[in-house]
């Protein structure tokens, strides 16, 4: 049967962008859809490891230089007091801005992508997926061969078909970004790792430019733990800061059972909506390289695409599952 697409990929962040561009090289036919109109900002620290850079210079080419902070070379400090700090052997990332990133990333893979477009559902009828979305107000529905979702921690796509996902179980995240007087060195990614900074993640704080970005992560609780890692911060800088804007997400909680899921007959989960994340939510390396997974199993084995892509993103989920069972002993 014919269809509108051949694939439609559900989110165009990292796992979307990567997972298109190495369909539209091989002559996929190929729709992203994002529901934020781009670029956009997104809760992030904004730091890649060198697995990530490598993969963007060989897949993507050259971060161009607007998209780099001028601190580009970021090591990592960690603290449970915020005033002594011991800085973290081999813990060198490239210090970017996201929103510039995740645009480049997507118009660099060539693909057609609709933007402030919302996923609103699927219907599956004879190996054909039927595709609903709102596109600006209006009603669309499309037809394709595969569905790809990459949307996420919080992914429609997973709620549609994970029975055992729920969303109320996810961590979250938050992030606030200052202008002001800090006297902080810029070179380092400061990590709070204490139990009332954070419950089972971390919270951090970084500079890009001019601005300090604050942010915690909790899996657990509602407690509040921002302001704690704030606070601390606060009476050992002593800074004077101006709130420009604040940022929230989801993220994965393996913890409450919300762990790695690939998909389906037809449909792939890829990044953070199959829980490809690390314990320390560095999970930009793993969202492109589970895109290109998903890619090469459709162009390669279109016909039995699920256990393809698990093969190929094995050592992801080795590594995954492995940084996370460690951190279930612990807790």
């Amino acid at each position: 049967m014919q269809t509108d697409y051949d694939v439609i990929i559900i989110g165009a962040g990292p796992a979307g962008a990567s997972c298109a561009k190495h369909l539209v090289e091989n002559g996929v036919k190929t729709l992203v859809v994002e529901k934020r109109k781009l670029p956009r900002y997104k809760c992030c620290s904004g730091l890649i490891s060198p697995r990530g850079v490598d993969f963007i210079k060989e897949s993507f080419g050259q971060i161009p230089e607007n998209i780099i902070c001028k601190n580009k070379d970021i090591k990592v400090k960690l603290t449970s007091s915020a005033k002594n700090y011991l800085l973290l052997e081999n813990s060198d990332f490239l210090n970017f801005h996201r929103n510039l990133f995740d645009l480049w990333l997507i118009e660099e893979s060539k693909t057609k992508f609709y933007d402030e477009c919302v996923f609103i559902g699927l219907i599956e009828e004879n190996n054909t997926l039927s595709v609903k979305i709102n596109y600006k107000g209006k009603i669309i529905q499309l037809t394709t061969k595969y569905l790809i979702g990459a949307d996420g921690a919080d992914s429609k796509v997973r709620r549609l078909i994970d029975n055992n996902f729920s969303l109320k179980n996810q961590g979250k995240t938050l992030q606030y970004i200052y202008e002001g007087d800090f006297n902080i060195d810029p070179s380092y990614f400061y990590v709070g790792m204490n139990k009332k900074f954070s419950d089972s993640a971390f919270s951090w704080m970084n500079i890009k430019e001019d601005k300090l970005y604050i942010g915690s992560g909790w899996l657990n609780k509602s407690y509040d733990y921002y302001n704690n890692w704030f606070n601390a911060l606060q009476k050992t800088n002593n800074f004077n800061l101006r709130l420009i804007r604040k940022e929230g997400c989801y993220c994965t909680n393996y913890l409450k059972g919300n762990g790695l899921f690939f998909g389906k007959p037809n449909i792939l989960l890829i990044g953070e909506a199959a829980g490809l994340i690390s314990l320390f939510f560095e999970g930009i390396p793993s969202a492109l390289i589970s895109g290109k997974s998903a890619a090469v199993s459709i162009i390669e084995n279109p016909y039995n695409i699920n256990n393809c892509y698990e093969k190929l993103i094995k050592s992801e989920i080795d590594f995954i599952n492995k940084q996370w069972n460690l951190n279930k002993k612990e807790s």
